[in-house]
């Protein structure tokens, strides 16, 4: 990977991120689940400023002066393969242009797939019979629509406020607005109420069932 950073680094405007070694880290290394001591809010932030980042680091990268325009090729095609990550996580993209949703790399999943996932760190997933129903309503939309984002899946939940979604829940409130929201729901089939998530709670919760769905 060029040692050459963008002149607009995100990371280190935003992130106070300094020097190649440190930013590699950032967009390459660190894990995109990993919370940390992070509040929800600083979480997210931190992966729209990586995405940023690589977006930057992909147009400085193609119009840099390469002597071998095989290794420039090999430079953005690791960025590109670095943000896709960013799917298996959240559902979508975060992009300095706006979402940019799944299918726009539908040419590359194939390779893709083949790429090693040892990096990668996730929670152990609960098998389907320990799942709670709100488990259950997300690995139902996954097996319809493997690519569906978590703002689908919000929308959905807002719009059914005080509605059964078919047999698994009833949602009985979403509060407040984007990464403070919270869903508090019902287990349709009981009639008790299940513990209240996050936007990244269900994030993650579609992350690992995404990765359940494709061992």
């Amino acid at each position: 990977m060029s040692r050459l950073l963008a002149n607009q680094n995100t990371l280190h405007m935003h992130q106070g991120v300094e020097g190649s070694d440190k930013w590699e880290y950032w967009v390459f290394k660190r894990p995109l689940t990993q919370l940390e001591n992070e509040c929800e809010d600083v979480w997210l932030e931190r992966l729209l400023h990586t995405a940023m980042a690589i977006e930057e680091q992909t147009a400085s990268t193609e119009n840099q002066p390469y002597s071998d325009i095989a290794v420039q090729k090999n430079d953005v095609k690791l960025l590109a393969n670095r943000l896709r990550d960013f799917i298996d996580v959240i559902g979508f993209v975060p992009s300095i242009k706006g979402i940019e949703e799944p299918e726009i790399f539908e040419p590359h999943e194939k390779d893709n797939k083949k790429r090693s996932n040892k990096e990668k760190i996730y929670p152990q997933v609960a098998s389907v019979k320990q799942e709670t129903k709100f488990r259950q309503y997300l690995r139902e939309r996954l097996n319809n629509n493997f690519k569906i984002t978590i703002g689908s899946i919000w929308n959905e939940l807002h719009s059914s406020q005080n509605m059964v979604i078919e047999d698994f829940i009833e949602v009985t409130s979403v509060t407040g607005l984007m990464n403070t929201s919270r869903v508090y729901w019902i287990d349709d089939s009981t009639g008790n109420p299940g513990q209240s998530l996050t936007r990244q709670s269900v994030i993650q919760a579609m992350s690992e069932i995404r990765k359940d769905i494709n061992s």
